[in-house]
């Protein structure tokens, strides 16, 4: 026991790095030095898996193709902390050499270490995690279940649709559902629009807000009413995105409900509401924002930045531009 902790003490002051780094946290670049590289490669086949696992963590940052295939065989180690160690050098390499062995263990490994391999397959981005990735939805562990929905969003295959849609329908956990919703709306598949519609019926107002932010970014025009449904919600949230989906999905059957959103308690929705009625361009709801009194807001842009300016000017303008002047710009602000 000694010999390993003099082991790490001296990599330690050979290669230092802030503490966080032997925990697992964010690490210094591999050193440049090659002798100091060469060093920690030969750590990597260590006897100690202690100085395995810190060799590992140093090395982050790496491009050398015989450290990738050198980290990459640690997926396969007896000690789980080597194996820890390994994910979390594949995760943040986004290597994707590594997909097979972490697909393998997606299935042997439990708990924290099972939830890191689905993060890293997600950070990866590779579409063949895909299969293995839907199959942990069924997963005992719901932060596992919660993992493998976020990974399966930000890889973006929509062949992951169905099979998160039918997940959500049997899921119980808010923070799961609410995840499965969320990747459903990075899919940006119709496929997933029903189950979500379903789930409006949550009475989770962090769920629901989500589920509304999520059918605006499908556009599913099927979700209209059960989006004017989610405007009447008592949480100002809910309301908010409710709007804004409507006013994504563009269809002119929401302007009457906008128009009455206009007197809402809340500014953030009464704003939605006129950025809304903008983007579906109906010029009916021009009476209804002129009755409005001057109303300032945040408004958002093609170049994800937002302009602060009169938002009712705005809209009518965006309404009527031959009838109405472009309003002034004031400062760069946060939609």
């Amino acid at each position: 026991m000694l010999t390993i902790l003099l082991r790490v003490l001296l990599l330690a002051a050979v290669f230092p790095v802030a503490s966080g780094l032997l925990a697992g946290c964010q690490t210094q670049p591999a050193p440049a030095d090659p002798s100091a590289m060469d060093e920690l490669i030969r750590q990597l086949n260590d006897d100690s898996y202690q100085v395995q696992s810190n060799a590992i963590l140093l090395l982050r940052g790496s491009d050398r193709q015989d450290v990738r295939e050198l980290v990459v065989a640690c997926l396969k180690s007896e000690d789980p902390g080597v194996r820890g160690s390994a994910v979390k050098w594949v995760w943040g390499q986004h290597e994707k050499s590594a997909v097979p062995q972490l697909l393998e263990l997606l299935k042997t490994e439990s708990g924290v270490a099972k939830v890191n391999v689905a993060r890293a397959l997600g950070a990866i981005k590779d579409s063949d995690a895909v299969e293995g990735l839907v199959a942990s939805l069924g997963d005992a562990d719901a932060a596992v279940r919660e993992s493998a929905a976020a990974a399966l969003g930000t890889i973006g295959n929509s062949a992951a649709a169905k099979p998160l849609a039918k997940a959500l329908e049997a899921e119980k956990n808010p923070w799961v559902v609410r995840q499965i919703v969320e990747a459903l709306g990075q899919l940006k598949s119709k496929d997933g629009a029903p189950a979500i519609r379903t789930t409006l019926a949550s009475e989770d107002s962090f769920v629901l807000w989500t589920c509304a932010k999520a059918l605006g970014t499908i556009g599913d025009a099927e979700s209209v009413p059960a989006l004017i449904a989610a405007t009447k919600d008592s949480e100002d949230q809910v309301r908010e995105f409710a709007t804004r989906s409507l006013g994504q999905i563009g269809d002119k059957k929401a302007v009457t409900c906008l128009t009455g959103l206009l007197s809402d308690s809340s500014k953030r929705v009464v704003q939605a509401a006129l950025i809304a009625l903008a983007e579906i361009g109906d010029p009916q709801a021009i009476p209804a924002i002129q009755s409005l009194g001057p109303f300032e807001g945040t408004l958002p842009t093609d170049e994800a930045v937002s302009i602060y300016t009169d938002v009712q000017a705005w809209a009518l303008w965006k309404l009527d531009p031959k009838g109405h002047k472009q309003p002034e710009i004031r400062r760069v602000g946060h939609w």
